[in-house]
This record gives structure tokens, C-alpha cells and sequence, in this order.
């Protein structure tokens, strides 16, 4: 295993257009000036692909992003949750399906590198075409037990005092109470998804190149949780240190590019 940080210049492209996708499960957004290839994104608890787009926009400004849209937020809240990870991934294989023939980086956050994990696991299986680089971002490794609790089963106020604990939710969206009683039941739903989830400790390994997102000042994931996924690399892994904590994307004076490439 390698690690490494890196600082430079704040991008100055920082705008997607978006454009339409056959399936309600997939966002897809254009970069102004794409200058390598497409990410395909996997967001984090309590967030839409929409939310990420505008959080991460920035963070890609050279890609073209594909994002992938959880079911019961923004544009699929009417759509039931999934409380098993397995359920889930079988409707994202669906969805990305088409999105797969061109080159692409995989990007999971937080909960969204473990969906990314057996997203990948699956591609393999299945013999489809797979990332070209994976990097997993401020994410426990999915063998690796990831210290959760019940608290998503406790009331709004204990539940909200428990997620601000644990620094997994944006500032942004805590200082907005109508906003956040519209997201409470996603998290809700998300956090009994990632409460019930561990991958085995004999679960499969990826083989592309694994890149560990971290950063110090993340107080819910330490760089140590993030060197475990190197536990599950077939290959190579390279730990990346960032500053910025948790959310790290619109503070961080790089790019995605700037980090793996």
C-alpha cells in the first residue's frame, strides 16, 4: 500500500449540464469541457443524485458524471427503500447497464463506496466491463465491522443528535430544519441498510486498481478504517489523504483527476 497528499490549484471549471438517461435510477451530467473519462458516482447516505452533482461538481469539473439515484429521494420518492444490499445493487446493475461501454472511474462515498464494492463484485461475476480505477472515499472497509447502532429505530431528536456524532451529514443540511425533516426518513433508511450489511471476511477481492480516499480530519472515518480496503484489493491500493473532513469535495483545491491520475 501507498499513500499520498496532494494540494494544487482549485479548478476553474466547475459546471455540468445534465441530460436525459432511460432509467429513473441514473442521473447523467455533462462536463462543460470533459478532458478524460467519465465517473460513474455512488453518493452517501441521505443524499440524490442531484444533491451530489451540486455537492461534487467541482471535484469532477473534467468528467462527465453518471450518478446513480437511490430509490425514495428526489426525482424517486415515491419509490420504496431497500433494507438489503443485495436488492439494491440488483436494480443499479440494471441501471448502469448501458452507461458501462465507454472507459470509466467508479467513485463511492461514504455508504456509497460499499454499494460501489458490490457493484464491482458483480461486474466481475458477470464478466462486464469493468472500472478502469475504483476509488472508495471516506468509507470503512465492507469486511470490517462498521460500528453502527439502532439509533435510525430512536426518535428524530436522538437520531439527529447521533448523526451530528458521527459527522456524516453535511452542516448545510443541518441548519435547514425543513430540509432536514424531508431527509430524516432517507437517512433513516439508509443507516438500517448499512446497519445490516457486512461483507464476509472471505468476500471477494477487486481487480482494478483501488484507490482509499481519507482525511484526518474526519471524525466518523479514520485513514485507518480507509487502509482496510486494501484488504480487498486483488492488486494495487493507494491511500489518498485529503483535508476537508467527511464532506471534502467543495473545500479540497484539487480535483478527482489531480488525485488518481
Amino acid at each position: 500500500m501507498s499513500s499520498s497528499s496532494i494540494q494544487g490549484a482549485h479548478p476553474s471549471v466547475k459546471h455540468h449540464k445534465s441530460y436525459p438517461t432511460h432509467d429513473k435510477g441514473i442521473m447523467a451530467f455533462h462536463a462543460v469541457r470533459p478532458l478524460t473519462h467519465k465517473v460513474i458516482c455512488l453518493p452517501h447516505a441521505g443524499c440524490g443524485a442531484a444533491a451530489f452533482k451540486t455537492l461534487s461538481s467541482a471535484f469532477f469539473h473534467d468528467r462527465d458524471m453518471v450518478v446513480v439515484q437511490y430509490p425514495g429521494r428526489e426525482t424517486r420518492m415515491r419509490d420504496p427503500f431497500f433494507a438489503d444490499m443485495q436488492e439494491l445493487v440488483d436494480e443499479i446493475m440494471l441501471g448502469l447497464e448501458p452507461h458501462l461501454n465507454d472507459p470509466y472511474v467508479l467513485f463511492g462515498h461514504s455508504m456509497g463506496a460499499k454499494v460501489a464494492y458490490e457493484v464491482v463484485l458483480r461486474l466481475q461475476t458477470q464478466n462486464k466491463p469493468l472500472p478502469q480505477k475504483m476509488a472508495v472515499s471516506c468509507s470503512p472497509a465492507p469486511h470490517r465491522p462498521s460500528g453502527l447502532n439502532r439509533a435510525f429505530q430512536e426518535s428524530d431528536a436522538a437520531f439527529l443528535q447521533y448523526l451530528q456524532r458521527l459527522g456524516g451529514v453535511p452542516d448545510e443540511l443541518l441548519a435547514v430544519p425543513d430540509l432536514l425533516e424531508m431527509v430524516l426518513p432517507i437517512l433513516r433508511a439508509d443507516f438500517e441498510l448499512l446497519y445490516r450489511y457486512l461483507a464476509p471476511a472471505n468476500a471477494g477481492t477487486i481487480s482494478c486498481p483501488l484507490y482509499g480516499i481519507a482525511s484526518s480530519e474526519d471524525v466518523s472515518v479514520t485513514p485507518q478504517a480507509v487502509s482496510y480496503w486494501q484488504e480487498r484489493a486483488a492488486g494495487t491500493f493507494n491511500r489518498i489523504n485529503v483535508e476537508g473532513g467527511h464532506f471534502y469535495f467543495p473545500k479540497l483545491d484539487v480535483c478527482f483527476s489531480d488525485l488518481i491520475d
